[in-house]
């Protein structure tokens, strides 16, 4: 059965700026903490390490927003967003699918209808050894600021910065290792989280493909795709507010550019040695000039993927 499926841009230019896409997240959890509420959600520490953390003013939910290509260490978040349920508190728990799962299992026998889960549409996630060995290699300092999806270049065609250091995704040895799937953890491959099978009450993601699916929908600074499995109505008060553009949209349509709602990556033949060698020491750079190229036989079992793939849907 196809789900409701929003297409939401914020009107908020600098919220617009700061979120990966269309700034969906941000709209949902500024609803949380104004209604009494917390948010827990990814976020960069002093060491440049994604860990979550509990936000409970609107002025700090900036340091949750932007997607965060790295493991994020869950510390005491569960303890904590326990304690603010029993409190009778809005708690906003958001996180990748397998994230969310977790927090769901441990989590639900203390909601009492006041837990709103949002995972996402998920590509993979590489793990903190890899951006350590990153980190390390390029001399980044201490409480850098960090974007992966840098809007300067445009949404669509986003950048790595750090600090004040733009770089291209595409011509950034971290991100293509990342978005070529050769430094994800080992789960990722075969994902149990995809498509239907998710606790969340909501799935974000960007709108990729909107300009051709819903040429009428397209910005160049972002569009968010809001997939509402449950508590629409909560959703619903979010929207009414009029603080974004928002249109619902055929969740075929909306899904066809974004395989990695139901799909999982295919694993390059030298992931394991890439990984590997990393671990033993070797630097990121080398590591990636080594074993990060696209086969023949990659080529053609990608090829021949992307072909059953078309025919199967």
């Amino acid at each position: 059965m196809n789900k409701i499926v929003y297409a939401i841009t914020v009107f908020d230019k600098e919220i617009l700026k700061r979120s990966s896409s269309g700034g969906a997240f941000y709209l949902l959890s500024k609803y949380v903490v104004e209604n009494g509420g917390v948010v827990y959600g990814a976020s960069f520490n002093k060491n440049n390490l994604v860990e979550h953390v509990r936000v409970d003013s609107v002025l700090a939910l900036t340091s949750l927003m932007g997607s965060k290509y790295v493991q994020s260490d869950m510390g005491n978040s569960l303890i904590l967003a326990k304690r603010d349920l029993l409190e009778n508190r809005l708690v906003l728990f958001s996180g990748t699918p397998c994230q969310i799962k977790a927090v769901h299992c441990f989590l639900s026998a203390f909601d009492k209808g006041n837990l709103i889960l949002v995972d996402t549409i998920c590509h993979g996630v590489p793990s903190k050894t890899i951006w350590e060995s990153y980190i390390s290699e390029k001399k980044i300092s201490d409480n850098s600021d960090i974007s992966f999806r840098d809007k300067t270049s445009g949404w669509e065609n986003f950048s790595l910065r750090i600090n004040n250091n733009y770089c291209l995704f595409s011509n950034d040895i971290y991100m293509r290792a990342f978005l070529d799937n050769y430094s994800l953890n080992e789960p990722c491959y075969k994902c149990l989280y995809k498509a239907d099978n998710r606790v969340s009450d909501f799935t974000l993601g960007d709108f990729w493909g909107v300009s051709d699916v819903f040429p009428e929908l397209y910005n160049p600074n972002g569009v968010s795709l809001i997939i509402v499995h449950k508590k629409h109505d909560f959703l619903m008060n979010i929207l009414k507010k009029g603080d974004c553009v928002f249109n619902v949209v055929d969740f075929e349509k909306a899904l066809s550019h974004n395989s990695a709602y139901a799909q999982s990556v295919a694993k390059p033949i030298n992931r394991d040695r890439f990984i590997k060698a990393i671990k033993k020491g070797m630097t990121f750079s080398k590591a990636f000039k080594k074993y990060c190229h696209i086969t023949i036989i990659e080529k053609i079992r990608y090829k021949f993927d992307k072909i059953f793939k078309h025919v199967k849907t």
